[in-house]
Formats: C-alpha cells, sequence, structure tokens
C-alpha cells in the first residue's frame, strides 16, 4: 500500500485545508450576525462565514445548556484550524430576538465593535407544540418557550427591522438570509403554529425584498428552506412521533439513541435520496445568497429538501 511520508502528509492536509477557503476572500473581514448560531444550521453558517475571514457574532438565549451554549460554541469555531488560517473569529451575545430592544442593543454593540453590518442571517428558531390544531392548550399560544409564531416570526421581524434601519439609515449596503423551511412551503400536520411562522418569515422575506428593489441602499433579503437536516429540533420530534411527548419534556436525543434511530427510519424512507441532510449540506447555499454572485438575486426562496416541496 502507498504511504505518504510525513512531510508530504502534512502538506496534503494543508491543502485540503485551504481548497475550503474561498480563494477570491470575498467574505474576509465581513462583518455577519447569525442568530441562534450556538447549534444546529445557525452554528454551521457561522463556523463557515469564520473559516472565509468573516467577524461573525452569533446569538442564542443559552437556555439548553447542557447540550449546546454559547461559550461552547465560539470555542469550537475559534479554534477550527480554517478560522485561525483566514483571520476570522466568533463571539457569543446572549440575546432573546422576542424581546425589541435586545436585538437593537445587539445591532448597535455589533455597529460600535466592528464599526459596520454587511451580512444577517435570521436563523433564531424553535420547533414548538406539536399536535392537531384542537389539542393544542390555550395556554401554548403568545408562551414565550413553546409558540414558534413569537420566536421564528416575530423575532425574525425584530432582527430585519433592526438590521435594515441601521443600514438605511447610514446607507449602507446590506444581505440579509433568512431561514424559513419546507414546512413554510407546505402545511404539515401537527406542526400548525410552526408552519405558520415559515410561511411568515417569506412573506417578511418578499415584501422587504420589494421595498429594496429601486435604492439606495442596495439591501438584498432572500430567504433558504431547509427540509429534514439532522439537528436536535428534528432529533426531538421524534419525542412526540412516537411517544407522543413534547420536546421540551425529554432529554434531547443522541446518535445512540434507539428512539432517534427509528424515527430516523420512517424519515428516511420518506426522502428521494432516504438520506436526511448534515448541517453543512445548506450552508454552500446561504454564501452564495450573501456573495457578490448573488448581486442580482432578491426576494427568493431556495428551497433545500430533497424535492418535498414537489410533492
Amino acid at each position: 500500500m502507498f504511504k505518504l511520508p510525513n512531510l508530504s502528509l502534512f502538506f496534503f492536509i494543508f491543502l485540503v485545508f485551504v481548497s475550503q477557503i474561498r480563494t477570491d476572500q470575498q467574505f474576509s473581514k465581513k462583518v455577519v450576525l447569525v442568530t441562534g448560531g450556538t447549534t444546529g444550521i445557525g452554528f454551521e453558517i457561522a463556523k463557515t462565514f469564520a473559516q472565509n475571514g468573516a467577524y461573525v457574532t452569533i446569538t442564542g438565549r443559552d437556555k439548553w445548556i447542557k447540550y449546546y451554549n454559547g461559550t461552547h460554541a465560539v470555542f469550537n469555531i475559534n479554534q477550527d484550524p480554517l478560522v485561525i488560517m483566514s483571520g476570522g473569529h466568533a463571539r457569543f451575545i446572549k440575546n432573546n430576538v422576542i424581546d425589541n430592544d435586545s436585538v437593537k442593543s445587539l445591532i448597535d454593540d455589533i455597529v460600535k465593535t466592528y464599526g459596520t453590518l454587511d451580512i444577517a442571517i435570521n436563523n433564531a428558531g424553535i420547533l414548538g407544540y406539536q399536535g392537531k390544531i384542537h389539542t393544542i392548550p390555550e395556554s401554548i399560544p403568545f408562551s414565550e418557550e413553546h409558540d414558534p409564531i413569537l420566536t421564528n416570526l416575530i423575532g425574525t421581524y425584530n432582527c430585519m427591522y433592526h438590521e435594515v434601519k441601521y443600514w438605511k439609515d447610514s446607507n449602507k449596503t446590506g444581505i440579509i438570509v433568512n431561514v424559513s423551511a419546507r414546512d413554510g412551503l407546505s402545511g404539515t400536520q401537527g406542526l400548525s403554529m410552526y408552519s405558520a411562522s415559515k410561511y411568515g418569515i417569506i412573506g417578511l422575506t418578499k415584501s422587504v425584498a420589494a421595498e429594496f428593489l429601486v435604492g439606495p441602499p442596495d439591501i438584498r433579503v432572500n430567504a433558504i428552506a431547509p427540509g429534514a437536516v439532522d439537528t436536535f429540533l428534528l432529533r426531538n420530534q421524534a419525542n412526540y412521533a412516537i411517544n407522543n411527548q413534547q420536546y421540551w419534556e425529554a432529554d434531547f436525543l443522541l446518535d445512540t439513541s434507539t428512539l432517534w434511530q427509528e424515527y430516523k427510519k420512517n424519515v428516511t424512507e420518506s426522502l428521494a435520496s432516504h438520506e436526511i441532510q448534515k448541517t453543512n449540506d445548506i450552508v454552500e447555499s446561504v454564501l452564495f445568497l450573501s456573495s457578490k454572485e448573488a448581486s442580482f438575486v432578491s426576494g427568493m426562496v431556495w428551497s433545500i429538501d430533497d424535492g418535498q416541496d414537489a410533492i
């Protein structure tokens, strides 16, 4: 068997690392906000921007610190070899997007720290209560912990309001990518509140994009709509699907969980590829929509759902 010498192996690994960094360095020193960036899709987006030299602020409520938290997330990002090599970095600010004043303070802090804000990825979201609409307890709507319309839709609105206001007031170019979902393109039984919140994000995206069809300033607004992605949010749907248990009533499901393995099998059988997406399968779409190559793209919803929206 052919065996590379140690020096050659090191050089080979170095080339692999370098090949993953965009050669035009267009994200180098760009100031990026990723809400809900401590885990899942948001974490992967934040890490990839930092790997390409961006200065990234991630936010989160730090509610499930047993499984993930902001301090751990930025440590993992800042220790990544590609991040170190590119000069990017990440920091964490605890923030609840439902709180409008808190979001304003967040944007003010980013601008004070870095002098500007270039790209905003509005990703913060929760699954919320699962069940047919007539079974939802009256205490759930407008509950901060369990109502996805508050976090997903109103939270995204709050972020967009202050992001756009900063760019408009300072006459600066800005880019927004909102994270909707496949459930925002077609209804999903048992997830009426979640689906409504993601439909709303698409409406926000298209409406605000239309407001800036003619600048200045040049503000582009797009959204992505992922399907089944291996995150804690997807995994804990298994609690309800199999045990009729709401996701916050049980421990998060790890790889070794038989409950997750059973649910994973059910989900994959419904997909054309028979494979659940990984978070890094989503990132390239976000980077494209944030790039100069997408300069003429605004008001678009990019479906990344293994063709589920076509059904």
